[in-house]
């Protein structure tokens, strides 16, 4: 997978994506996971927080995250639930 520049394309509304964003401290380069979500003037990125659910997650909307590059989310392992 490469990176792509959100000056190229952007991802869909509300999908979970990897992200970089530059530093405000030093410019160094740092990676999150983020999505496109509903603004009060249109769109803003969201920060995911905590536990990431692929489909759901804990996210802090504002307009000043700015980032850079984005690529999907690969996708989880398929895993056998035992036990429950």
């Amino acid at each position: 997978m490469n990176w792509i520049s959100v000056k190229d394309r952007l991802p869909e509304m509300g999908k979970n994506v990897l992200t970089i964003e530059k530093s405000g401290y030093d410019g160094s380069p740092v990676l999150g996971v983020m999505a496109r979500a509903e603004g009060d003037d249109g769109w803003a990125w969201a920060k995911v927080y905590g536990y990431i659910d692929l489909y759901d997650a804990d996210a802090e909307l504002d307009d000043n995250y700015q980032p850079t590059h984005w690529m999907p989310l690969p996708e989880p392992p398929v895993t056998e639930r035992r036990g429950i």
